[in-house]
């Protein structure tokens, strides 16, 4: 079995298994339980010890300023610093994810441009292609919704509508624009007024 202590490196991270982490933790907690035991039992003798002298010497007496500052001193338990790896371990994974995801949107962005007929390096930079998708999408999207609705709500105080191509609201004492977000498959539109 592999030592999750020598896996540091971002390959390392993101090859360990959810089988790998179930056995080291039992393997911690059997191994730590006595003396996560041993000092809970040692913290309790504490407190006892503490409460008895503050309640016999007053608040300014040496024994009580002495007792008042000690404490038992907690051990490091590994349960807490496997923990920290296992955020790690999830954090690498997390970021492994999203760099697939990334990876599959701009296969399927470069697949739709080439639908809509757009050659790569004359009318679109490859390396911005989910970019480039989401932008067409969203214009058709804009273009849809200026022919259905007409005039767009904005909060000029004098006219209050937006015709959705100025760059003004009708009495043009507000800028207006549309902005969008998203990727080509769920891209989002919005009104934006300055």
């Amino acid at each position: 079995m592999r030592n999750w202590r020598n896996l540091h490196t971002p390959e390392h991270l993101a090859g360990v298994t959810d089988a790998e982490i179930g056995s080291w933790r039992t393997a911690i907690m059997l191994h730590e339980a006595p003396a996560q035991a041993e000092y809970e039992a040692e913290v309790k003798r504490h407190e006892r010890h503490r409460d008895f002298v503050t309640a016999i010497y007053p608040a300014g007496h040496a024994a009580y300023r002495l007792v008042q500052g000690l404490a038992p001193i907690k051990p490091r338990f590994d349960a807490e610093v496997f923990e920290r790896f296992v955020k790690r371990v999830q954090e690498q994974r997390g970021r492994e994810k999203a760099k697939a995801d990334a990876a599959a949107l701009h296969a399927r962005a470069i697949v739709f441009l080439h639908q809509r007929g757009k050659a790569p390096g004359a009318d679109y930079d490859v390396a911005k292609a989910a970019e480039v998708a989401r932008g067409i999408v969203c214009e058709e999207k804009i273009a849809r919704r200026v022919a259905a609705e007409g005039s767009f709500d904005c909060d000029c105080d004098d006219c209050q509508t937006w015709d959705g191509e100025s760059n003004r609201c009708e009495c043009g004492n507000r800028r207006c624009c549309w902005e969008h977000g998203g990727t080509f498959e769920d891209p989002s539109v919005y009104v934006v007024v300055y």
